[in-house]
């Protein structure tokens, strides 16, 4: 049995989420038993798998786990039919789509949220005091039982957090507690678990408990696959070996080693191993530790082709990716800014999300400043077939990212026949693109220059096309588990 282990399935996910499933998929699909192993507690998780290929069968989150859970037949609740709210005592109304009063002689005592992206689905219910005060919310598992309740404080911060099993029993409590000044979690209180109490200081003392047995249920090996839960590996036991995946580089952009990574790499955490995307990055480590380091790719493509011209919108560039300042997205509209000097319909579009409200107002400000208002769009975070149409759309992908791991939206692009300019950075775009699919980092009239010649050249962008094609045919299934099969992991 394999593990590939991180925090969580998110809504948005990142592709550290989107490498760790698609390598799930491939791994089982060879016959080859592994699971997405994650710590967090989410509602919603066994919906969100989804977004990212995976079924019930492959996955195994830690809460599921003790909440006897990792198994459960999905039963809608619609809270007008919920057996939870006495119709008879209480009134329903509902101000909007997303929410319901329940009231009782014209007070309301409860608010139901319906669960996003669907229609009258328990969500969670939040129960109030007759001063209007949360005294208590109810979250409901997407899979259609009572998962969890929160108790509050008059101040409104959680207090105390039980879990239940699908049949309602309590298995686990979460204390909170004032710590300088501030209510955090100070206990972890697994309840009857084979007939004995445990308690736990930390989430990240569970988690190592919670692999622990089951590393005793199915021996296998581990790979984590995030740096913020490197410190829940060295209690971890039971296993045939234990691997850090660094999906991104083991540097700063001044070259400085991660201190992330200073713990792992002196060989203090107890593990066997570290593995990266390229052989580059492997040489480049593997003076800096003890521990082996190992190469395989962290980007699978479901296919390959090459798209035809006449599929795309002319002139159009894609930014692919989470918007964030490391990322360096103004650059992508200096070099927009520099296209349009010689194609003027030319235009742009990320597709992505942010959590960084600042940097899409600086984005905002420098697009009024460049003149570019009408020729930028931010479109909305996809995957599956809305992504595939949104790359097939495109006319080139344009990547300003200065440091990689590998670069998975440059290799999505070219599976699907689409030509990439990126920055030429190490540990990626250099690894498996041409020369004159690289230009250095920070050179917007060169990047422009070549944007321009592919949209001026018919026959040109046909043979970035075909090139793209086949130079993504090193992250196909097959080849990919061929590297992955040859580490020869313990």
């Amino acid at each position: 049995m394999n593990y590939f282990i991180s925090e969580n399935a998110f809504e948005f996910n990142s592709g550290t989420e989107f490498s760790q499933a698609a390598r799930t998929s491939m791994y089982n699909s060879f016959g080859n038993l592994t699971l997405f192993v994650t710590r967090n507690y989410t509602p919603v998780f066994h919906r969100t798998i989804k977004t990212l290929g995976l079924n019930d069968h492959q996955v195994l989150n830690m809460y599921d786990f003790f909440q006897e859970a990792t198994r459960v037949s999905r039963a809608k609740q619609n809270l007008r039919e919920s057996v939870t709210i006495p119709k008879k005592r209480y009134v329903i109304e509902s101000p909007n789509p997303d929410q319901s009063l329940i009231l009782n002689e014209g007070r309301t005592v409860a608010k139901v949220n319906v669960m996003p992206a669907t229609v009258a689905l328990m969500g969670n219910v939040e129960y109030f005091d007759r001063f209007d005060h949360i005294v208590a919310r109810d979250e409901w598992d997407y899979r259609g039982f009572k998962s969890s309740t929160a108790y509050f404080h008059p101040n409104g911060e959680v207090s105390l957090q039980k879990f239940y099993t699908p049949v309602g029993k309590v298995v686990l409590e979460i204390t909170h507690m004032n710590v300088q000044g501030h209510l955090m979690p100070t206990m972890y209180k697994l309840i009857n678990y084979c007939g004995a109490n445990y308690r736990f200081n930390t989430e990240n003392e569970l988690f190592t408990f919670f692999m622990n047995e089951q590393l005793k249920q199915n021996p296998g090996t581990i790979i984590l696959e995030r740096a913020s839960m490197l410190n829940t590996i060295p209690g971890i036991k039971s296993t045939k070996g234990k691997y850090f995946y660094l999906h991104s580089s083991h540097t700063n952009l001044k070259g400085q080693l991660l201190t992330t990574l200073v713990e792992l790499m002196r060989g203090a955490l107890d593990f066997t191993g570290i593995i990266v995307a390229t052989k580059q990055q492997q040489q480049d480590m593997q003076p800096l530790t003890t521990l082996p380091v190992l190469a395989a790719p962290d980007t699978i493509v479901k296919e390959n082709k090459t798209n035809l011209l006449a599929n795309c919108k002319s002139h159009k560039i894609l930014v692919l990716g989470r918007i964030a300042k490391e990322k360096q997205p103004q650059d992508a509209l200096y070099i927009l800014k520099s296209v349009q000097a010689s194609v003027a319909d030319a235009t742009l579009e990320f597709r992505g999300y942010s959590t960084d409200r600042q940097l899409l107002n600086e984005l905002d400000l420098l697009i009024e400043q460049l003149g570019l208002k009408n020729t930028v769009t931010f479109g909305n975070y996809v995957v599956g077939k809305m992504l595939d149409d949104v790359i097939e759309g495109a006319q080139v992908l344009l990547s300003t990212v200065p440091t990689e791991g590998n670069g998975m939206q440059n290799i999505e692009a070219m599976s699907h026949g689409l030509p990439v300019i990126a920055y030429n950075v190490n540990y990626g775009p250099n690894t498996y693109m041409s020369n004159e699919q690289l230009v250095p980092i920070g050179n917007y009239d060169q990047a422009a220059n070549r944007i321009v010649s592919l949209f001026q050249d018919d026959k040109q962008w046909q043979e970035a096309s075909i090139l793209a094609s086949q130079q993504a045919q090193l992250f196909t299934k097959d080849s990919v588990y061929k590297q992955w099969q040859d580490l020869n992991l313990q």
